[in-house]
């Protein structure tokens, strides 16, 4: 159990469930937690149809418990394992590993485990393996034999990354749709949510592109990437081949979304939704105290550093923001959206109550604490900032998502697509020149520090346009962006709502939100005339030329 994570039944009896409130429960309980995908009976390839080998399960969340000297060893494992599986079609050259990432908006704890107990169980005595936030198991295709399938899940950045074969006679797109769709099946009837997710398909050169894009705009010589940048369709590689050939039905009898998943579980009930707050407030002394010392030792070491060693220590400040407080922040607002998600009679707007009940807490006072570190910040950027920081329009948001047509939802379309063509259409500068926007798809190149190019830009464009719906306040760097633009003087932070019934973290009462209900084109006018006014008695030579 040490070391892989597989515990007999013997000692599942007797250490685990010796208690005597377990006595006469064991099956009850071993079928309660299957059902859940909480563990899942092994069967050893050794086993053979020995009936008198003691029974063994595997419990995903016993692998995060185990020491670093075994995970690393069942990775090893693992990764020979996938060698071994792929090394029969290497002098194929038409089989080739191909990959695809599935991006979700975010992920609960325990995706991973229930989503490793349905495919173990599913392909046991094909050698499944099973590593930390990693997975092999082997699909039957008929004219090939077994297919290694590799999956990683990577919770802390919301990304389930799949990796398979692509050949004559398979077909990958049909094993990343199956994953995605038994993710779905989990994530609603297993742990009662709803969240959307994108598929990003990996081509040559390090290029992704938008799966639903792709089917959509592929042509014979051109495609865009994630980017929007009109790329050749060879950088698709293997992909190019899978979206081109007729669809393979190759997975029939070792798809995993043939498993019932059903007994709703996984939420957090009001008494766990209680304890979660209590931790949220253990969890601020210890960054509190934490961050404060580093400031404080910042704040010593600043005055005597030169120009551009002043620059490097205000990035290293900021990722330690991002990762400390910002990233507790966003973590507390998934947890509100998680139980949101699993009490559907219950209204965001009270959730939003709690967190702001939180962060406005009269003895810990997170809100005030956190508005002094990132004003004391935004101070030092502002004396360090040049001109090749100063947009017209910075726009913060949280990202496009799609919906379950996977489509680009029409509000986020007509924000962040539009947007940005639009001003600089009908905005000009008094001498008739477009106003530089800040977008990040658009302002961030390779090689870029984006600490520098987004949060110094926060602060030195002239307004930051920030678009907030709920999933906004889930992202550390949405809230960095969030309470930098709040230091900034009035009429610099335009706040949008985007169906968004509250917000969790108050802003100052002078500053006035914008619904955006449907996008109309009054609203969209409102908005341009006052920014015409505004930059039409202002000079291009004044900002940067970054765009």
């Amino acid at each position: 159990m040490h070391s892989t994570g597989v515990i007999s039944e013997t000692l599942l009896k007797k250490v685990l469930w010796s208690d005597v409130r377990f006595e006469n429960k064991i099956n009850f309980l071993l079928g309660l937690f299957e059902t859940a995908l909480l563990l899942s009976e092994r069967t050893d390839d050794d086993m053979g149809g020995n009936s008198n080998v003691e029974k063994k399960y595997l419990v995903p969340s016993l692998i995060r418990s185990i020491s670093p000297k075994h995970q690393e060893e069942l990775k090893r494992l693992l990764h020979c394992s996938w060698e071994e599986g792929i090394a029969p079609y290497k002098k194929d050259k038409q089989a080739k590993p191909i990959s695809a990432k599935l991006l979700f908006s975010w992920l609960p704890p325990g995706l991973f485990d229930r989503l490793a107990s349905v495919c173990i169980r599913n392909t046991s005595e094909e050698s499944g393996r099973i590593a930390p936030n990693e997975v092999l198991y082997r699909i039957k295709v008929e004219s090939l034999g077994p297919v290694p399938v590799q999956f990683c899940c990577d919770e802390s950045l919301d990304i389930v990354q799949v990796t398979t074969l692509s050949c004559e006679g398979m077909s990958a797109l049909a094993v990343v749709e199956d994953i995605q769709r038994t993710i779905d099946s989990i994530l609603q009837n297993e742990m009662g949510l709803s969240i959307e997710a994108k598929v990003v398909i990996l081509g040559n050169e390090d290029c992704t592109f938008f799966l639903s894009q792709v089917k959509k705009g592929m042509k014979e010589i051109a495609v865009k990437n994630t980017e929007g940048r009109t790329m050749a369709v060879a950088h698709l590689g293997m992909w190019l081949t899978e979206l081109t050939r007729p669809k393979l039905e190759c997975i029939k009898n070792n798809r995993l979304t043939y498993w019932k998943l059903s007994d709703a579980v996984g939420r957090l009930s009001p008494k766990e939704f209680e304890e979660k707050k209590e931790s949220w407030k253990n969890d601020w002394e210890n960054i509190y105290k934490t961050t404060d010392t580093e400031l404080t030792d910042f704040n010593i070491q600043y005055e005597s550093l030169p120009g551009e060693g002043k620059r490097q220590q205000l990035e290293e400040l900021l990722k330690t923001l991002i990762e400390g407080p910002m990233k507790h922040l966003a973590g507390i607002w998934k947890d509100a959206l998680k139980h949101y998600a699993g009490n559907k009679e219950s209204k965001l707007e009270d959730y939003g109550s709690s967190v702001s009940t939180f962060l406005l807490d009269t003895k810990l006072h997170p809100l005030k604490v956190i508005d002094t570190w990132i004003r004391s910040v935004y101070e030092k950027i502002r004396a360090v900032i040049t001109k090749e920081h100063r947009y017209g329009i910075f726009l913060s948001h949280q990202g496009f998502k799609e919906d379950r047509h996977g489509d680009l939802d029409s509000r986020n379309k007509w924000i962040m697509g539009e947007i940005k063509e639009r001003y600089q259409e009908k905005i000009k500068f008094s001498g008739g020149e477009p106003v530089p926007i800040f977008f990040d798809k658009d302002a961030l190149s390779a090689g870029d520090s984006q600490i520098e190019s987004m949060l110094f830009s926060v602060c030195a464009s002239d307004k930051v346009m920030v678009f907030l719906d709920k999933d906004f306040f889930a992202r550390k760097w949405c809230l960095m962006e969030f309470f930098l633009a709040k230091q900034r003087e009035k009429g610099v932070m335009m706040p949008f709502k985007i169906d968004l019934s509250c917000v969790p973290i108050p802003l100052p009462d002078d500053i006035v939100y914008t619904e955006v209900a449907d996008g109309s084109e009054a609203t969209k006018e409102i908005i341009v005339r006052k920014l015409q006014k505004y930059f039409g008695e202002r000079n291009r030579e004044d900002y940067t030329n970054n765009c």
